[in-house]
């Protein structure tokens, strides 16, 4: 299924700060993001259109990343924002730094025992 998305969703753990006009700075955990938007886990109660900006501790690239969107959907655990303005650049070089390190987790696999091994490539 679809969703209307109209590029790749990348899986991260990103740690974010988010605020929504003068209401105070929240902290966050992107979960998923991708040109477009992303999806954070948040504890603090959004609305639905809410204008939010997101500064995000992108590690990779050793910078904080910002976006503009607004809420377009909500969870238990979090919400979904739509960029409506990004610092292009910055985002184009965290999508890549995430992209290639995702492709160097291997995906988990069974042992004789059963239990999950997770292994990074390191070559």
């Amino acid at each position: 299924m679809n969703e209307g998305r109209f590029s790749e969703r990348i899986d991260v753990g990103l740690k974010a700060l988010y605020r929504e006009c003068d209401t105070g700075v929240f902290n966050a955990k992107i979960t998923n993001i991708s040109t477009g938007g992303l999806f954070m886990e948040t504890s603090q109660s959004l609305r639905l259109g809410a204008d939010i900006k997101v500064d995000i501790d992108a590690e990779n690239i050793g910078r904080i990343t910002w976006v503009l969107g607004h809420v377009i959907h909500m969870t238990q655990s979090g919400v979904a924002v739509e960029f409506t303005h990004t610092d292009k650049t910055s985002l184009d070089r965290l999508l890549k730094a995430e992209k290639f390190m995702a492709s160097k987790i291997k995906p988990a696999r069974k042992t004789s025992l059963g239990k999950e091994l997770q292994t990074a490539s390191l070559s």
